[in-house]
């Protein structure tokens, strides 16, 4: 039992005793049991010795590599010390009282350079009593020693060959590295895993609003995983509702967000029509056969919808850029008519996100402003789909012109809290804001009958 002092001797016969707390390409950092930093050129060093002992070192007297780490759902949650031991993922770390803490690695929540002298431990603690350390005959070649302690220490084990000592050492550089990498990853991720393994399965129904719409299968498949502060993501597929849209109401759509380090990024395509510009709800929702859905209830009714959206950012709490296609329905109960804005040219779609240890903060914003002149890079205009030929409302030929000369501007802001109560159950809000407005115009620049 005990603390392992490791003991560096280098080809002078100079001996370094203390524990490990950070080896690099070039050199081998202890603090000594003076509570001292010393440092080893790696190149030099042509022994080390392992004893167990109580108390390695006395009064800690630097700073250097300490690290500030706080542990989820500890008692002891947070403590300053050095990581000088690794097994597999496991990290002993000796803290600044001289107490051993050993953590699985995703068990830690921060980790922090705590490069302040002001939280040293001055006081330290006596070393008097502790056991003379010895080396046998190792050493005889640098100098004699005479043992007349009664409480003597030797070694527990010694490596000796330079191959094992570079093996020894370099897997202590790695570690270290690993370990800095990790770090960093942190900054990044406000908890291990930002998406909580889980394979969701769940069914949808419809209510009598929405039988305007083909239902397609009312199923819905969720799953997420990834490693902690590594590769994660969450994939949904079926009848969901992305947070990227212009809606809340389920869709039959594929979704995905995606993290890794200081990347975030979010996609959600449209199953029935996920290309740019394609029409969705003509001919693909709306069962013209019926005759007038229930939306005809409504004098005029706008309804959105999406081909697909896509963010990507950066940062802890991330800022996200992307774009989103945006479909927009009306319907005129007065024509007996839906109307399906279609656009080849995507909006700029903007994402604020904050993910918590216990809540989650996302807010999605974006502006569209859509005209019948308005051109794509190969020449194709904005379109408008009809679920009938023409306007059979006064002179015919000059209602058709009207449909095709419009200007269409909408804007939309959708956010949203989620509050963990524990692992298994949430609890949340979503509000969505999507205002619009469609004004058809003949080609002579007079309004036309209606406008919404």
């Amino acid at each position: 039992s005990g603390i392992e002092l490791i003991s560096i001797l280098d080809e002078n016969c100079n001996l370094q005793k203390g524990v490990i707390i950070h080896v690099s390409q070039d050199e081998a950092f202890l603090t000594n049991r003076e509570g001292l930093l010393v440092s080893t050129n790696r190149q030099n060093i042509r022994a080390v010795f392992f004893h167990q002992v109580d108390t390695p070192i006395g009064a800690v007297k630097h700073s250097n590599y300490l690290m500030k780490i706080k542990i989820q759902e500890a008692s002891n949650g947070e403590f300053a010390g050095w990581p000088i031991k690794f097994i597999d993922d496991l990290i002993v770390f000796y803290d600044l009282q001289g107490r051993i803490h050993t953590f699985h690695r995703d068990e830690i929540v921060d980790l922090k350079l705590h490069n302040n002298e002001a939280i040293l431990d001055l006081q330290g603690r006596e070393t008097s009593n502790s056991p003379t350390i010895e080396y046998g005959d190792y050493l005889s070649r640098c100098f004699r020693t005479q043992v007349k302690a009664t409480h003597v220490v030797y070694p527990s084990r010694v490596i000796l060959e330079q191959a094992n000592i570079d093996d020894f050492l370099s897997g202590y550089e790695s570690a270290y590295t690993q370990l800095e990498w990790h770090r960093e990853r942190m900054a990044f991720y406000s908890r291990p895993k930002l998406f909580q393994d889980i394979l969701e399965v769940g069914l949808r129904s419809y209510s009598e609003n929405e039988e305007v719409l083909a239902a397609d299968i009312p199923i819905y498949l969720l799953w997420s995983g990834g490693d902690p502060y590594h590769h994660q993501t969450r994939v949904a597929l079926g009848m969901h509702s992305s947070d990227l849209v212009p809606n809340i109401q389920a869709e039959s759509a594929i979704s995905t967000d995606y993290k890794f380090h200081i990347f975030t990024a979010s996609i959600s395509l449209n199953r029935l029509a996920s290309r740019g510009g394609e029409g969705y709800y003509v001919n693909k929702l709306i069962n013209s056969t019926k005759g007038s859905p229930t939306l005809s209830n409504h004098e005029a009714l706008a309804v959105n919808s999406y081909n697909n959206a896509s963010v990507m950012g950066v940062g802890g709490f991330s800022f996200s850029v992307g774009s989103l296609f945006p479909v927009n329905g009306i319907w005129l109960k007065k024509h007996q008519e839906f109307r399906e804005i279609l656009s080849p040219l995507p909006s700029a779609l903007y994402r604020i996100q904050y993910i918590g240890q216990n809540h989650e903060f996302w807010a999605v914003f974006s502006q569209g402003d859509f005209s019948s002149a308005t051109l794509d890079s190969e020449g194709e205009k904005i379109k408008i789909k009809l679920t009938s030929s023409a306007i059979m409302v006064g002179d015919e030929e000059k209602e058709k012109v009207a449909i095709n000369n419009f200007d269409m501007t909408t804007l939309l802001l959708k956010t949203g809290v989620t509050w963990s109560l524990n692992e298994r159950f949430k609890a949340g809000v979503k509000l969505l804001l999507y205002n619009g407005k469609y004004s058809p115009y003949f080609n002579d620049g007079s309004e036309p009958y209606v406008y919404l």
